[in-house]
């Protein structure tokens, strides 16, 4: 009996022991995964969007860990503090360098005037100038072709102006070793000033067959650039909305707002062949309601930048060339030398003391037919009324060239419009 009974206390004692160790096992094991899966979250967690997480960290604490061993938990980082976002950097810094010459940008329309009125603001010797920057640009994108860069990779856009901005941000700032190759390639470069300096670089060729040459090219070119204390760039065909964000990262970036009477330049746009008789009002439209846009957008930037956006008209720097052009460069920054005074003669005849009469730029007004006449003023009311042009409704109006087509536009703009 004895002997049973101290079997049976054995038996006891064993299962209690078994019992114990799976026990204690299985809690072990539920601490471990339960630890393991705090780890495996943090490493999920770092491959992830930071925005709107819980930290996991915060869920840790000195009771998971075993104290005997040292857990070092790497930090989290996000792809833009790793470098990872590279595209349009500059564009995302506060401000970008203005060390260089004060970019000045006359924002304009084809068959505008713009050409006249570029000469006169490139007149300056501290003035570097460039012609039509974007021009080539507008054209490769419609072909859907990449754009080559000299310091990066070539490039595909769908949008002209998301090749455009960056282009013209990297132009006025003098950094040309950023800049595409359609830039240098294009006829339009032989006007910029200074453009000698890179096609000679580049073995005086237009196109570019050597990166790295073109690169060196266009470095000797950038220091150029850094000499002058003035930046003009002509640029006909961005909207001016889209300098919005070179007008908040650029603080010294101004720009000179170009308007003509649409009359003229829509009759100038079709001897020139870039629009139709046939669809000469869907035209006509378009412009006006472009035009009209920029308008309103100038008055936004002039209470976001004051003093940073000046309007001009064409018919007016005509009159009074030497005047206006004062006014331009005093906007602008820039000296008033004998030398401009001097280009201005040479481009109009004129002098400071002799004037001569604006005959050349209203003879349009002499042979225009006025079903013409009719279309424009009948497609652009819109922007009649928010700069003040006047309808022509008489032969005789348009044919009396002392009778102003301009007007002091009205206090508010016409309700109906609105």
């Amino acid at each position: 009996m004895i002997m049973r009974g101290n079997t049976i206390l054995l038996s006891l004692t064993i299962v209690n022991v078994l019992l114990f160790t799976y026990i204690f096992r299985s809690v072990k094991q539920e601490e471990l995964d339960t630890l393991r899966n705090k780890f495996n979250l943090i490493d999920e967690y770092s491959n992830t969007d930071l925005s709107d997480k819980t930290d996991p960290l915060k869920e840790l604490n000195e009771d998971d860990l075993d104290g005997s061993q040292a857990v070092k938990v790497k930090p989290i980082v996000s792809p833009a503090q790793q470098g990872e976002v590279k595209e349009n950097l500059p564009l995302d810094q506060p401000t970008l360098a203005t060390t260089g010459p004060t970019p000045i940008i006359l924002h304009t329309y084809m068959r505008s005037g713009s050409s006249f009125v570029g000469d006169l603001l490139k007149a300056g010797a501290e003035t570097f100038y460039t012609y039509e920057p974007v021009h080539a640009l507008q054209f490769t994108i419609r072909r859907l072709a990449p754009i080559r860069y000299l310091d990066s990779p070539s490039k595909t856009f769908n949008n002209f102006l998301d090749v455009a901005v960056p282009t013209v941000r990297d132009m006025v700032t003098c950094q040309f070793s950023r800049l595409p190759f359609p830039y240098f390639e294009d006829g339009f470069f032989s006007y910029s000033t200074k453009a000698s300096v890179f096609t000679s670089c580049n073995d005086r060729q237009r196109t570019i067959t050597d990166t790295k040459r073109a690169y060196r090219c266009a470095t000797e070119l950038s220091k150029e650039c850094s000499k002058y204390s003035s930046f003009v760039a002509k640029i006909i065909r961005m909207p001016l909305y889209s300098f919005e964000e070179l007008m908040e990262k650029i603080p010294n970036l101004k720009i000179i707002h170009l308007l003509r009477d649409p009359r003229p330049t829509m009759l100038s746009q079709m001897k020139a062949g870039n629009v139709k008789q046939k669809y000469l009002r869907s035209n006509v439209t378009t412009y006006c309601n472009r035009v009209y846009d920029d308008v309103v957008k100038a008055e936004d930037f002039n209470r976001k930048f004051p003093d940073r956006l000046m309007r001009v008209y064409y018919e007016d720097i005509v009159k009074r060339p030497f005047e206006l052009t004062r006014k331009m460069y005093n906007f602008a920054g820039m000296s008033f030398t004998d030398k401009v005074s001097d280009k201005i003669s040479k481009l109009t005849g004129q002098t400071e003391n002799r004037k001569s009469s604006d005959d050349t730029a209203s003879a349009w007004r002499l042979s225009v037919d006025m079903d013409f006449i009719r279309t424009v003023d009948t497609s652009c009311g819109q922007l009649y009324t928010k700069v003040g042009f006047l309808d022509m409704t008489t032969e005789a109006d348009i044919r009396d060239t002392a009778k102003s087509l301009r007007g002091p536009p009205p206090p508010f703009d016409d309700f109906r419009l609105a």
